[in-house]
Formats: structure tokens, C-alpha cells, sequence
């Protein structure tokens, strides 16, 4: 109890005296790095984590083996085209454009004019269909 009372005197004599550290003698400025770089460590471990869990999967495969991301044009392209295949399965390739629309900052797809020429050339278009298609819609 008596060693407790110096350490405190001399805690507050330091403290008089313009030395202000902790009570464990830190500087505070000293506490606030350490803490900080505790918590850069911490950050640290979680995004090599995050990066071990990316390198596995690239490397399982599930990326096709090479770790690619897919533009908002090429993933647009792809679900038109899943789109026309599921709606018109008869139809042979269709070519699905999708062109960003610089006025309006979107994208569009192009598809309708050369689907409308497959299936008048297949016999399968004509005006009841763009009727009916209407009133499903």
C-alpha cells in the first residue's frame, strides 16, 4: 500500500512538473501510435486473409483458373443473350449488341431488328405476335 502511495505522489509530482505520461509511463502520444498501429496490424491480418480467400478460389477454378472481372457491358451481353435463347430457343445465334447510349449515360440492346429478320426468315413472325406480346406485357 505504501510502494501504491509513492508511486501516486510521484505520478502527481510529474504531472506538476509538465511530464505527462500514463501510469504505466507512456507518453500519451506514444499510447496513441501504439494503439493505432495495433489496429493497422489488425486491418492488416483481415486483408491478407481476404487475399489467401481470393487466391484459392482463383486457383480452384472457380474462376475459370485465371481470376478475370466481367465488365457491366460483357455481363449485360451475357444475360440478353440467356434472355433470347430461353424466349426464341429455335432461333440459331443471335448476336446481342448492347452499346452504352451516351445521352443518357444507360446501356441498350440492339437485338430487336436482326431477331425480328430470324423469325420472319423462320416463318415464326408476324403482326399477332407483336399483339399478344403486348398484352402479356
Amino acid at each position: 500500500m505504501e510502494e501504491e502511495i509513492r508511486f501516486l505522489v510521484k505520478e502527481i509530482e510529474n504531472l506538476k512538473r509538465g511530464n505527462s505520461c500514463s501510469s504505466d509511463g507512456v507518453p500519451p502520444e506514444l499510447a496513441e501510435l501504439l494503439l493505432q498501429n495495433t489496429k493497422l496490424k489488425h486491418r492488416l491480418a483481415i486483408l491478407k486473409r481476404a487475399c489467401e480467400a481470393q487466391e484459392l478460389k482463383t486457383k480452384s477454378g472457380k474462376f475459370g483458373g485465371e481470376a478475370k472481372m466481367e465488365s457491366i457491358q460483357e455481363q449485360l451481353v451475357h444475360t440478353f443473350t440467356k434472355a433470347v435463347e430461353s424466349a426464341f430457343p429455335d432461333v440459331p445465334d443471335v448476336g446481342v449488341p448492347v452499346v452504352p447510349s451516351p445521352k443518357f449515360g444507360d446501356y441498350q440492346c440492339n437485338a430487336a431488328m436482326q431477331l425480328t429478320q430470324l423469325l420472319k426468315g423462320q416463318g415464326i413472325f408476324h403482326s399477332s405476335l407483336i399483339y399478344y406480346s403486348k398484352l402479356s406485357v
